[in-house]
């Protein structure tokens, strides 16, 4: 089956082909159009076609319906990482205050086998804090950084305490007033910036009140040392050395 070639047509072929034109001319000694000339012709436009869809499909960018999916894709991304950042810097506080708080019970316990007494701090009570003028005899007494007089509690100058030391309380570990070494010594603090709590057996009796579980009783130990936590309260997220 063929066809003749007309002129005619053409216009009526363009618009078929979403304005791609494909000219046909008339027809060279009399010679018949064949089917295949006419599909050949058919797959050339079907070609345009998609190739017109494509470009305008990748013009047109996003939609606001696509964009609002990224978006909220974004935020969800971005929260949980922010909440597992969060995590993560509190288990580094919590690490952190509870190596500062077992070093300080240490030197506590280093100081009694080498004395076989505890520190003379504030006798008359059982519990004090590292900061204050009770708190900053007792950590001068471990770091052997007592002044030279009669009354020294560590004559022999020994080292008992070892903790890390910084510029700020906040970011907590042992405080100097002037950021060093050579100053004098403010305080020992836990991660959030607050000092520690210390409870002694002062009647040498191998008992010490739980200061965190009511009628509780913590055995054997010359005394235990807690922080907060946190959160700064008692029962929730306490760091302690018992």
């Amino acid at each position: 089956m063929a066809f003749m070639a007309m002129r005619e047509p053409e216009k009526r072929l363009a618009d078929n082909m979403g304005g791609f034109v494909f000219k046909i001319g008339p027809p060279r000694n009399g010679r018949l159009l064949s089917l295949s000339d006419f599909v050949s012709v058919a797959s050339i436009s079907a070609e345009h076609d998609m190739k017109t869809y494509s470009q305008r499909r990748g013009s047109r960018g996003f939609t606001l319906v696509e964009l609002l999916v990224v978006i909220s894709i974004i935020v969800v991304l971005a929260a949980m990482s922010f909440g597992g950042i969060q995590l993560v810097t509190k288990r580094a506080k919590t690490l952190q205050t509870q190596s500062d708080a077992t070093a300080l019970y240490q030197a506590i316990e280093q100081y009694y086998q080498e004395y076989s007494k505890l520190p003379g701090i504030e006798a008359s009570s059982e519990e004090i804090q590292t900061s204050g003028e009770a708190g900053v005899e007792l950590l001068r007494v471990l770091l052997g950084k007592e002044d030279d007089t009669g009354t020294m509690q560590n004559p022999r100058k020994l080292a008992f305490l070892t903790v890390k030391e910084s510029k700020n309380a906040k970011k907590g570990g042992l405080v100097y007033s002037n950021g060093g070494a050579g100053g004098q010594i403010e305080g020992l603090y836990d991660a959030w910036g607050k000092p520690f709590n210390v409870k002694f057996d002062i009647e040498y009796e191998g008992e010490i009140e739980d200061p965190i579980v009511q009628g509780n009783v913590v055995r054997n130990k010359v005394a235990i040392v807690y922080s907060f936590g946190q959160d700064g309260k008692l029962g929730v997220d306490d760091v302690k050395t018992w």
